[in-house]
């Protein structure tokens, strides 16, 4: 399925940022073992591990491994179970929009008004926000499917 590939690249890329994380936070060590520092690392750390939660948000959810507390699921029967399920799908659906909306805005204001980051490293701030808005579109992608398979009845529910 076309959704399955679009949340496993997701998550490549953030095993990428994530193996990113380390190369700049090893980087940094070793540059002050020399007495010295590369202005802005530490925020590119920052940035790649951003990167790496909202971009591995889609597929976790997708293979269910959200930390979630089930014991008022576990004592309902299915039929309730399911309609429990997809009243949470939908608060979390209208709840992941929302943050993706004004993440959007977010994006595009600092796009318009040439916003940079206040560390040396003067990065445009669009740019690893853009990571933000594309896990939080993809991780929306994700809810929508969990949301049709529960009202379909496709996710294992009689």
């Amino acid at each position: 399925m076309i959704m399955d590939k679009i949340y496993r690249y997701a998550l490549w890329v953030a095993a990428v940022a994530n193996a990113a994380t380390l190369l700049t936070i090893v980087l940094s060590i070793v540059v002050r073992l020399f007495g010295t520092s590369i202005p802005g690392l530490d925020a590119y750390a920052g940035y790649f591990l951003a990167t790496t939660f909202f971009l591995a948000l889609a597929e976790t959810f997708h293979r269910n491994e959200h930390i979630r507390v089930s014991i008022i699921l576990n004592a309902l029967t299915p039929s309730k179970k399911r309609y429990l399920e997809i009243f949470a799908t939908f608060a979390a659906l209208f709840i992941v929009g929302y943050i993706l909306f004004y993440a959007g805005k977010m994006v595009y204001f600092s796009f318009i008004f040439k916003d940079i980051s206040q560390l040396p490293d003067a990065t445009p701030l669009w740019i690893p926000q853009i990571a933000f808005v594309l896990g939080m579109g993809v991780f929306m992608m994700s809810v929508l499917e969990r949301l049709f398979r529960l009202i379909f009845k496709k996710d294992g529910y009689e």
